[in-house]
């Protein structure tokens, strides 16, 4: 019995002596793993030493403006602080009142620029107090945007004035996509022309920036909104707008 058990045991030393021998041989004679050279994936002509060319363009593009944006003021006078306060709430809730019942969200309605202070006489003498602020009204339904201007401008009455109305693009970032393809297309058609009048060819990109677009700039009505007939809806043409962006890119040089 005893025997028996040797055996086996000397079985599974010698078997184990072959597996470790065989993964020996087996490495000796496998390939070296292939080594990877972070310099095999630069740019060709993209390195310190190389030509190139450095081109800075502009791209633009238009959209039609879809929210008009309303600045509406109030001004309102009393014998003490608490009198034009008053006025001035009661004003500005008229305002808000109409201008929500003709449809505009009340998230869309934003107070600005309140101020309450004394009025003085020539002399330096309190007269008085004036509370004062604005109102903005975002209106995102174009064709009834001159019915509520005429709504909102008949509610506050000779207590205030539409200080402004312009025009905006709610959603930019298309526009903004837009432009900066097409300032890297120019710069491109930029690049290649240079390449081709200097005998060159471009061999890739090797860097781009890009700098902040040129924000779109409203189209506004001021003054003409306070001479306007109140008896007559206002009219209203978006137009369009422009947003402006700019890249520059280095393009690196080969020889034809």
């Amino acid at each position: 019995m005893k025997m028996k058990v040797v055996f086996v045991t000397s079985l599974l030393v010698v078997a184990i002596l072959f597996s470790v021998l065989g993964a020996v041989i087996f490495q000796s004679h496998a390939k070296p793993a292939t080594k990877v050279s972070l310099a095999s994936f630069t740019t060709a002509g993209c390195t310190s030493s190389s030509a190139k060319i450095t081109v800075t363009s502009t791209g633009s593009a238009s959209g039609t403006p879809d929210v008009v944006n309303v600045m509406a003021s109030i001004n309102e006078l009393g014998t003490s602080a608490a009198d034009a306060l008053s006025s001035d709430n009661s004003e500005a809730a008229q305002i808000i009142t109409t201008v929500t019942a003709a449809g505009v969200s009340a998230s869309d309605i934003q107070t600005t620029n309140f101020s309450l202070g004394p009025t003085y006489s020539d002399k330096g003498v309190i007269t008085g107090y004036s509370a004062s602020n604005s109102i903005m009204i975002k209106i995102t339904n174009l064709s009834s945007a001159g019915t509520v201007i005429d709504q909102a401008e008949n509610s506050i009455g000779n207590a205030g004035t539409i200080q402004s109305i312009y025009f905006s693009v709610s959603n930019t970032s298309l526009l903004q996509g837009e432009a900066k393809a097409n300032a890297v297309s120019q710069a491109n058609s930029e690049a290649q022309a240079m390449a081709t009048a200097a005998g060159e060819k471009i061999s890739g990109v090797c860097s781009i920036s890009d700098s902040a677009p040129t924000p779109l700039y409203p189209v506004t009505y001021g003054s003409a909104m306070q001479s306007a007939n109140s008896s007559s809806q206002v009219p209203l043409q978006a137009g369009t707008q422009s947003l402006t962006d700019q890249v520059t890119v280095i393009y690196g040089l080969t020889t034809k």
